[in-house]
């Protein structure tokens, strides 16, 4: 049984709804999963490097934002919340990462979709990356 501080997994399913296309994955939220856990903010004064300092906030950053998803695709947060959601979630990425970044790019073609609540769920899953790929180390910018 995972612990109550670990991140919920989230299932891929492949799709086949009438909406879907058949061999396109779909992210499906466990009903009834707990969102990621709100950040607590990072220590300015604790010892590290300004790297570490910088990717403990992207990834409390993340968070917030992961945190913001799951509460849309919920149902708690009004569908309108979504275009506010996309547009701070897009700016977070480009200060951070640049405008050119990988992750940048997969993040504006997940939004593309006409189904908004399609989007998030694939939106979701690029910010569950690029938070993975920061508390790993693996994720490089030149700034960091």
């Amino acid at each position: 049984m995972p612990s109550s501080n670990e991140k919920p997994k989230l299932h891929i399913v492949r799709g086949g709804g009438p909406e879907e296309k058949p061999d396109e994955p779909q992210v499906v939220i466990p009903e009834g999963s707990a969102p990621p856990p709100k950040p607590e903010r990072v220590d300015s004064a604790r010892s590290g490097s300004k790297r570490k300092d910088r990717i403990a906030e992207l990834t409390d950053r993340l968070t917030v934002q992961m945190y913001r998803a799951h509460e849309v695709l919920q149902g708690r947060e009004p569908a309108a919340a979504i275009a506010g959601w996309e547009a701070q979630t897009e700016v977070l990425l480009q200060e951070t990462l640049g405008y050119s970044h990988t992750y940048c790019h997969k993040f504006r073609m997940a939004m593309i979709n006409i189904d908004k609540a399609a989007a998030v769920r694939a939106a979701y899953t690029v910010l569950q990356a690029i938070y993975e790929d920061a508390a790993a180390g693996r994720l490089r910018r030149s700034d960091f």
